[in-house]
């Protein structure tokens, strides 16, 4: 991968040399375009209604995606999914891991009806390696259900 060089500031009527471009023009647009194109994206859906009834997170059945990164990157990470409660006085509370590592939470009030939700987090320096991203649910109150449903899971990952 082409290294990045610190850009040259040329003063007025300066005559760059061939070098000079090379570097600072050629090298650092391909440098960047290097970057842009080692993005890995990955996503998954699921769209099977998954309930809860515990006060204690749990993985949603089948919302998680794998991602493989092969240098340092930052990773973006959005689950949007749909949301209700049974008893819209008990909240819930929606979590994604990385691993067994939390990187965000959204406690919403969902209503008796679905409800449209993103939750969105930011895994900065992770090493090379495999990771896989779940959202866990789980209701805050004595009672209800949590009812989750059409979750899309994207991770996009930014070669550092």
């Amino acid at each position: 991968m082409t290294d990045w060089t610190a850009p040259k500031t040329f003063v007025a009527g300066e005559v760059g040399t061939a070098a000079e471009m090379n570097t600072h023009l050629r090298d650092n647009t391909l440098h960047l375009k290097e970057r842009f194109s080692a993005a890995i994206r990955v996503g998954a859906t699921m769209d099977t209604e998954d309930t809860t009834t515990s006060t204690s997170l749990e993985a949603v059945l089948n919302a998680q995606v794998s991602l493989t990164t092969t240098m340092t990157s930052d990773v973006v990470v959005v689950a949007s999914f749909n949301a209700k409660t049974s008893d819209h006085t008990y909240p819930g509370i929606f979590r994604l891991y990385r691993d067994s590592t939390a990187l965000g939470s959204i406690l919403t009030d969902a209503e008796e009806v679905y409800s449209p939700i993103a939750l969105v987090a930011h895994d900065n320096d992770l090493a090379a390696g495999t990771y896989v991203y779940k959202l866990y649910h789980a209701r805050v109150g004595a009672m209800g259900t949590i009812y989750t449903d059409q979750v899309s899971i994207v991770a996009i990952a930014m070669p550092i």
